[in-house]
């Protein structure tokens, strides 16, 4: 078999950077985004843990 393929790390901002990336990276931080402010409207955690 060709056995298991992998890709270089990228960070975030070098994956938003990166047109190859970018889609997905956006498609994550909006879904991110979404699944936190569902946390924070169930009162699970707050702000201040979100900016430290």
């Amino acid at each position: 078999g060709a056995g298991l393929h992998t890709i270089d790390r990228l960070n975030i901002k070098e994956a938003l950077e990166n047109p190859q990336f970018s889609d997905i990276a956006g498609q994550v931080r909006d879904r991110l985004i979404t699944i936190v402010r569902s946390y924070i409207d169930a009162g699970i955690i707050d702000i201040e843990e979100i900016t430290g």
